[in-house]
């Protein structure tokens, strides 16, 4: 008898055999050894959940440049001349300033005249000095300018075929005055709407470091008060912006003053509050040569008096009546 001398080929049958043998749902695939499932670790039962709080928001602080712009009213009386506030020109920043930011306004004249205010802020006396001696080498009508000691130091008036300016360094701040055009017989306007910017800067410095003095802004209950304002008013098809207010000295009180656009449209709204119905009444921050203050509303809010005065064009009247009616509908301040 004959021996098979392939064992090899004998192994390989033998596997088909039983793979044909084995039942179809068989899984011969190799399964990996399972895996632990984790389990959490149990912790103490908290008497509270924490809650993350957002860190609070900045409110950003208008720039001093712009209070100064935006406490030009729009009424600047100059000697006997009434300027006012050019509404076909836009406030423009003006440029190759350096450490520093300046911004420029136009005002008008009913006879034709034309001026603008240049206000500049400086990170130091020094910055705004060669900012003075930069404008003083670049206005050829200063070439052979004077100095007028009426005026705060350093300063330097000209005249000449273009125009008048007088420019001022005044710690770290520079003013500057331009009369564009001018064919008035009153005489150069320029000494006067001078006064008029200084005057701006100071009261404005002044109501500045008054806010810093007391540690705030405005005084609580008027910023409840300002608080209240909507942030814009409709009349017609004018809408008013409320825009960023400015702290005023009063004796008997406290006031702000707080202007409002609609476009080229200007008016400034001045607000105070006061214990006294009599110093309410009698309050005049637009100083009316006449007595008479225009859109003025006086309300009684619990103990205490508001006074809004409003000065600016016809239609800023029913700007007053809106907000008198607005504040007029709180129950307390």
């Amino acid at each position: 008898m004959r021996t098979y001398q392939h064992p090899t080929l004998l192994v390989c049958l033998l596997a088909v055999l039983l793979a044909a043998c084995a039942p179809e749902d068989l899984d011969v695939t190799p399964t990996a050894t399972p895996t632990p499932v984790p389990t959490s670790t149990p912790i103490p039962e908290a008497t509270s959940i924490p809650t993350l709080t957002p860190a609070p928001t900045e409110v950003a602080e208008t720039p001093l440049v712009d209070v100064f712009v935006e406490n030009v009213p729009e009424q600047v009386p100059a000697g006997g001349i009434q300027w006012r506030r050019d509404p076909e020109r836009d406030v423009g920043r003006v440029r190759n300033v350096q450490n520093g930011t300046a911004k420029r306004l136009y005002l008008i004249e009913r006879q034709g005249g034309k001026a603008n205010f240049t206000f500049g802020v400086f990170d130091t006396q020094e910055d705004a000095l060669v900012y003075y001696e930069f404008v003083k080498d670049l206005r050829t009508v200063l070439e052979n300018g004077e100095i007028n000691e009426e005026f705060p130091l350093p300063n330097l008036f000209g005249s000449g075929l273009y125009g008048s300016n007088a420019i001022f360094s005044i710690d770290n701040y520079f003013i500057e005055v331009g009369i564009e055009q001018f064919s008035g017989t009153a005489g150069n306007p320029l000494p006067a709407l001078s006064r008029q910017a200084i005057k701006i800067v100071e009261e404005t410095l002044s109501s500045v470091a008054a806010a810093a003095e007391a540690g705030e802004v405005e005084d609580r209950s008027i910023a409840q008060l300002l608080d209240a304002l909507p942030q814009q008013v409709s009349v017609g098809d004018v809408v008013w912006e409320k825009g960023a207010r400015s702290l005023l000295n009063v004796s008997d009180g406290a006031a702000v003053s707080l202007p409002w656009r609609a476009g080229n449209l200007r008016l400034t709204l001045y607000m105070a509050l006061f214990d006294s119905e009599t110093a309410a009444l009698a309050w005049d921050p637009v100083e009316a040569d006449n007595g008479i203050i225009p859109g003025t509303a006086t309300l009684t809010l619990g103990e205490q008096y508001v006074t809004l005065v409003c000065d600016g064009p016809a239609s800023g009247l029913e700007v007053v009546r809106i907000l008198a009616e607005t504040l007029n509908a709180l129950a307390d301040i």
